[in-house]
């Protein structure tokens, strides 16, 4: 798991509730995302709050399109930057989190060398902020056991993180 050391967490319950996933220093989006080859965070309106790539809002709503709808995402799988990916493991409880790889394209010889995740993080403590989708992708020789294991980790590091305001 990345290194926070020296970041200024966590963010307090007021401050979030009114500036929402914001809040968060950039370094702690960027220490994460070095990770990765792209790293995507963003709110279901294409509102984007950290990325490392040049994707369009337009593009970043179409990917959570019916997210919700395993059936849907299944069938159409996601395209981005023109490629397309095939999602094979979608899992909607307790949280959304799904994974899957590029498609070949006809007559390629290989495996597929570029993967895909998604996950979704709530937050409790601020039902007025909008939640933030984290979309990665990732060639080998990452494989998605490593980066759905670090997605994973990184959504709970967020979604524990608001510390509630005393009064």
């Amino acid at each position: 798991m990345p290194d926070f050391t020296g970041v200024n967490l966590p963010p307090n319950a007021t401050s979030f509730a009114k500036i929402g996933w914001k809040t968060y220093p950039k370094q702690v989006f960027s220490t994460f995302a070095s990770c990765f080859d792209t790293t995507i965070m963003f709110e279901a309106s294409g509102s984007t709050i950290f990325s490392n790539s040049d994707i369009h809002s337009v593009e970043l709503t179409e990917v959570v399109k019916d997210i919700d709808s395993r059936d849907s995402v299944i069938q159409r799988g996601i395209t981005l930057q023109g490629s397309h990916f095939d999602i094979f493991q979608f899992h909607n409880t307790p949280s959304l989190l799904l994974w899957g790889r590029n498609r070949m394209k006809e007559g390629s010889k290989g495996v597929p060398d570029t993967g895909i995740a998604l996950c979704r993080v709530s937050s409790p403590e601020a039902t007025s902020v909008e939640d933030l989708y984290i979309l990665i992708t990732y060639k080998l020789p990452i494989v998605s056991a490593f980066a759905v294991n670090r997605l994973q980790a990184f959504k709970l590091m967020l979604e524990g993180s608001v510390v509630v305001d005393n009064f």
